[in-house]
């Protein structure tokens, strides 16, 4: 079977990195994996160090007819079986390769838990003859496509996948040294892009409310965006900005992870929250809000600790139950380590094969 992945993003983030797994697994299965990828970009860098046959398009946009144009005359030339959109621009290039007469069949994963458009264009994007499956990430995304795809059977859920692997690793890296962080400080850290639907604003103001109550508090938030200043400003309007540390994007998450003493999720939108899934690993614990996925993976009080989107007050209390209480933090360590195992990449291709071939055989 050759299959031909689509990555269309400019950065290496989630989707991309769900891609580089399955490639991995169906690859060790037999499958002929082929990648067609945004030109210039990390995951091109990917194809070519792993010697993965690839084509390189410029996915400007989604009307890229360019783009959708190259990707069917690819697959005629190399026989592909099947294709596999990772992304909604991706999503739409195979769309429009498929009206312009591409018969290779398409599947669709959704990550995003986004409410779709519901105008004429979108609902043929995805009820098109040549769409054979959508693949959703969690209950939440499955929910919202079903509102568009006219035959529900070709709407399934099939979960983001990782490994533990990555962490086993050793390490001279002291994230307390490197950002001089005492080592009595209960370190909460948040690992995200800083935009708007990832609500730091409501994690700032909990710890704000934290630190009145305990001063060996420190938040240290990963990753880099557009909110950066706006949330520094926010940090110091409260007071507590020597107790928030903001690194921009770092490269080596597997190291800073299991150093730290619990992770926040405080998305307002997503589709299920790979980051999670690293924390179990980690075997630190979790704090995150009720948003889309995420209560897939944090079962309140089993896996890790719920609160409602934009809930200030009990973010707050988490935290501070995290810090008094050390069983249980190991209580929901235990959990998430047992829940873990759904959620391997192993799983995840293997049932992602499952779907390709019934799409064959059809």
């Amino acid at each position: 079977m050759k299959v031909l992945q689509l990555s269309s993003e400019k950065s290496w983030r989630g989707g991309e990195q769900q891609i580089a797994y399955l490639i991995e697994e169906l690859s060790s299965k037999g499958i002929d994996c082929h990648v067609a990828v945004r030109k210039a970009t990390a995951f091109e860098e990917f194809c070519i160090s792993k010697n993965i046959p690839h084509l390189s398009l410029p996915f400007g946009s989604s009307l890229s007819f360019s783009t959708a144009l190259g990707i069917k005359k690819y697959c005629e030339k190399y026989s592909i079986d099947v294709i596999h959109s990772h992304s909604g621009k991706g999503h739409s290039i195979a769309f429009w390769a498929s009206v312009l007469g591409m018969k290779t069949p398409v599947v669709v994963s959704r990550r995003v838990d986004f409410p779709i458009k519901k105008g004429r264009l979108s609902r043929w994007k995805y009820n098109h003859q040549n769409m054979k499956k959508v693949l959703c990430v969690s209950e939440s995304v499955k929910n919202k496509v079903l509102g568009v795809v006219d035959d529900k059977e070709k709407v399934a859920k099939v979960y983001s996948g990782t490994t533990c692997d990555k962490f086993n690793i050793s390490t001279s890296f002291s994230l307390r040294e490197s950002y001089n962080i005492p080592a009595e400080d209960f370190l909460i850290g948040s690992i995200a892009a800083l935009t708007a639907e990832k609500d730091h604003k409501s994690l700032i103001l909990a710890v704000g409310k934290l630190l009145k109550q305990k001063k060996n508090v420190r938040l240290l938030i990963v990753g880099g965006g557009k909110l950066e200043l706006e949330l520094k400003e926010l940090s110091r309007k409260l007071g507590i900005e020597d107790h928030v540390v903001f690194t921009g994007f770092l490269n080596n998450v597997p190291e800073v992870l299991p150093q730290l003493d619990v992770m926040a999720i405080t998305s307002r939108s997503e589709g299920l929250g790979t980051s999670i899934l690293d924390a179990f690993c980690c075997q630190v614990p979790v704090v995150g809000t009720n948003a889309g996925g995420i209560p897939e993976l944090i079962i309140n009080e089993q896996t890790g600790l719920l609160c409602d989107v934009g809930d200030v007050e009990g973010l707050y209390r988490s935290f501070m139950r995290l810090m008094d209480d050390s069983k249980l933090k190991n209580r929901l360590v235990a959990g998430a380590n047992e829940h873990l195992k759904k959620f391997d990449k192993k799983v995840t291709a293997a049932r992602t094969l499952e779907i390709y071939k019934e799409i064959l055989k059809k």
